[in-house]
């Protein structure tokens, strides 16, 4: 057996029982005289390296830049001992923005940045919700909760797409609902057109010839005739295209009037009128989702869908809501 500096006697020379012992003896003093040594040259070592640490005045190495909203921890070096487990440096950044992560003179910038998955979803999310969106427009007879759900869809839709930190799956998810939503209040419109085409077309027809009486709002009723079978485009405002609140802009822009582009702002132009029993021809018949030009006899002239186009219609077949009544010429 051999500790630290100890020899092995020499092959050559007998060893008796008594020197064995003996030697024994003394190698097991000498390991143990070693290991006190080790012991405390180890302590020695430790209490030196606290001591270093203790007195370090490095700065800590974790830097950042923007708002608050994100914060994670990183080791700093303290001049108290007593502080050496309690040492964190925060990090406070925004979200896909830059933040920078410096020890002395050196410094990293780190970027968020998208994953291939995400970034494939978050694509064929915005191609879904422009596509519901632009349908969204044209479905003015689909039920009110239908309307709802698809609402609902696109703006939850939209605040997802604020946030390019969502995951692939939040994503997907959005797609799946703004198809669903959508799918059924394109059902919802269709039946109702459908059920009010059937029910109005052996007494309404289609408006033939001229409005007859005088003033500005007869001008406007026969001048918004000339454009039946115009095509439809959502968004449109001229005789090459246009939806149904762009139709009605364009009409009184002949007479000198400039209306919003949209059928909500246009439910609230001029001075109300109370009924329809009291709407002349030339008056705007709106609500948030289509706008009309009333030609008399119960009967408007719009800018329908992509597959009526601008035709006359009964205000029941265009309206299946409420309404707004407005007079913006005597």
């Amino acid at each position: 057996m051999s500790s630290g500096k100890h020899r092995a006697s020499s092959a050559s020379a007998p060893v008796t029982p008594f020197n064995t012992h003996s030697a024994f003896f003394k190698a097991s003093r000498v390991f143990a005289n070693n290991r006190m040594r080790f012991k405390i040259g180890a302590v020695a070592i430790s209490s030196l390296l606290v001591v270093a640490l203790a007195g370090s005045t490095a700065s800590n190495f974790a830097n950042a830049t923007g708002a608050g909203v994100v914060s994670a921890s990183g080791v700093s070096r303290s001049e108290e001992r007593s502080s050496l487990t309690q040492e964190t440096a925060t990090v406070s950044y925004v979200q896909g923005d830059e933040w920078s992560l410096s020890s002395d003179s050196s410094a990293v910038t780190v970027k968020y940045e998208m994953t291939p998955d995400q970034s494939a979803a978050r694509d064929k999310l915005v191609s879904a919700y422009n596509t519901a969106q632009a349908e969204y427009g044209t479905l003015s007879s689909a039920s009110s909760s239908t309307l709802k759900a698809l609402a609902d869809a696109l703006n939850t839709a939209a605040g997802h797409l604020a946030d390019t930190t969502n995951s692939a799956d939040t994503y997907n998810s959005d797609i799946s609902s703004l198809n669903g939503t959508l799918s059924k209040a394109k059902s919802s419109h269709n039946s109702a057109r459908s059920a009010a085409a059937s029910s109005s077309s052996s007494s309404a027809g289609s408006f033939t010839g001229t409005v007859s009486g005088s003033g500005s709002g007869v001008d406007v009723a026969n001048y918004s005739l000339q454009f039946v079978g115009a095509p439809y485009s959502w968004g449109g405002n001229t005789p090459a295209g246009w939806d149904c609140s762009g139709f009605v802009q364009y009409v009184y822009s002949h007479f000198g009037l400039s209306l919003p582009l949209t059928s909500c702002p246009q439910a609230g132009v001029g001075v109300a009128v109370a009924s329809l029993a009291e709407a002349q021809p030339g008056d705007i018949i709106a609500n948030g989702m289509h706008a009309a030009i009333y030609i008399g006899n119960g009967m408007v002239m719009n800018a329908m869908n992509y597959g009526l186009g601008t035709k006359t219609a009964p205000v029941s077949y265009a309206f299946s809501g409420s309404y707004s009544i407005r007079r913006v010429l005597s």
